[in-house]
C-alpha cells in the first residue's frame, strides 16, 4: 500500500495537503485489494493503474470516501461479467441511484451524487468513473469543454476494456458502449479532452498532452470522436495562445497552450473555426479553408462588423 500512497502524495499535492490523510488510505488500501483480487485490475499496466483505477481525483469534484461503499453495491453484480459487460452493468447501477440535474456549484462528490440522486452531466461522469474504479475497471472522464454548433459543453466517460478505450455516456444506460445521445455532437466537437494528474509516460494511453493546469495534465481526443486536422498557430516564443469558440453567444476557451521556442503551436482539432488570443494580439482561423494563423496586434475598429463562425460538419 505504499507504494499507492506515494503516487497519491506525487499525483496529487494541493489535495494531499488539503484532505484528512485517512481518506487517501481508504482509497490505497480498496485499490490494493483490487489490484490483488480482480483479474481485469490485476492484468492492467502499473501506469494505467495508478491513473485510471487508484487516482482519487476525476475532475474537479470534492472528494469523498465512497469506493468501499460502490463496491458493496456493484460486485455481486458484476463479478462473474465480461469487463464490457461489467462496464455496461455498472453505469445501470448508477442510472438506478441518479438522474440529470442542471446546477452551477462547485462539482460534488461521487458520494454526494449519490446520496442527492441527481447531477449535471460533468458530476454524473465523475460518478460513473468513481464506480468503475471502485471494481477495479480502469475508467477516466472526458470533455467536450464547449460546443461549436450549438451552446453549453458535455462530458461522458471512457472505459478501459481489454486494452481498448470504450465510452459510454453517464447514467445513461445503452445496450452496448460506443453508443450515447451525444455521438453526433461529439463528432462536430473543435475539441475533446481527458485527463492525467501527476507524471505520465505512456501517452499511447494517454492521448497526446495539451497541457497542464494546476494538478491536471490534458490530453487530446478529439480524433476518436471527430475528423480532424493539424493546426499550427504562430506568436512569440513562450506565450500562451487562448483557442476560443463562439458559444452563447460569447468567445469561450477551449485550450490554452504555450508556444515553443520558434513562437509555434501544433495541434490537432476538428474541422471549424477559431478565434486566438494572446495578450492583446489574436487571430481567426477558418479552418475549412486555413491550417493555422499568425496573431498579430488588432486593426483600430469603428463599428461592428459581421463575421460567420463555422462549426465542424458532422
Amino acid at each position: 500500500m505504499d507504494q499507492e500512497l506515494t503516487f497519491i502524495r506525487q499525483a496529487l499535492p494541493e489535495d494531499w495537503d488539503s484532505y484528512p490523510q485517512s481518506l487517501f488510505e481508504a482509497f490505497a488500501a480498496h485499490s490494493h485489494m483490487l489490484r490483488q483480487t480482480v483479474p481485469w485490475c490485476a492484468s492492467l499496466s502499473r501506469e494505467a493503474y495508478e491513473q485510471y483505477v487508484l487516482c482519487p481525483r476525476v475532475n474537479d469534484e470534492d472528494l469523498s470516501d465512497h469506493r468501499a461503499l460502490f463496491y458493496s453495491h456493484l460486485w455481486n453484480r458484476v463479478k462473474d461479467l465480461s469487463q464490457e459487460e461489467a462496464a455496461l452493468e455498472v453505469n445501470r447501477w448508477c442510472h438506478e441511484q441518479a438522474s440529470y440535474q442542471a446546477q452551477d456549484d462547485r462539482t460534488a462528490s461521487p458520494l454526494t451524487v449519490y446520496r442527492c440522486g441527481s447531477g449535471r452531466c460533468g458530476e454524473e461522469s465523475a460518478f460513473l468513473v468513481s464506480a468503475l474504479r471502485a471494481v477495479g475497471l480502469a475508467a477516466r472522464q472526458v470533455y467536450a469543454p464547449r460546443w461549436s454548433h450549438c451552446d453549453d459543453n458535455h462530458a461522458w466517460v471512457e472505459v478501459l476494456c481489454e486494452g481498448r478505450w470504450r465510452f459510454l455516456g453517464a447514467c445513461e444506460p445503452e445496450p452496448v458502449l460506443d453508443r450515447g445521445w451525444f455521438n453526433t455532437a461529439a463528432s462536430r466537437a473543435m475539441l475533446v479532452h481527458s485527463r492525467t494528474f501527476g507524471p505520465v509516460a505512456d501517452l499511447a494511453l494517454h492521448g497526446a498532452p495539451l497541457g497542464r493546469q494546476g494538478q491536471a495534465l490534458y490530453h487530446n481526443q478529439t480524433a476518436r470522436y471527430a475528423h480532424t486536422k493539424m493546426y499550427t498557430f504562430r506568436a512569440e516564443p513562450g506565450e500562451t495562445i487562448t483557442l476560443e469558440v463562439l458559444n452563447e453567444s460569447r468567445f469561450c476557451p477551449i485550450a490554452a497552450l504555450t508556444a515553443d521556442e520558434t513562437g509555434r503551436v501544433q495541434v490537432e482539432l476538428g474541422i471549424g473555426d477559431l478565434h486566438l488570443s494572446a495578450g492583446e494580439k489574436e487571430a481567426f482561423c477558418h479552418g475549412q479553408t486555413e491550417d493555422g494563423a499568425e496573431l498579430t496586434l488588432p486593426s483600430p475598429c469603428t463599428d461592428w462588423t459581421p463575421f460567420d463562425f463555422r462549426a465542424p460538419q458532422d
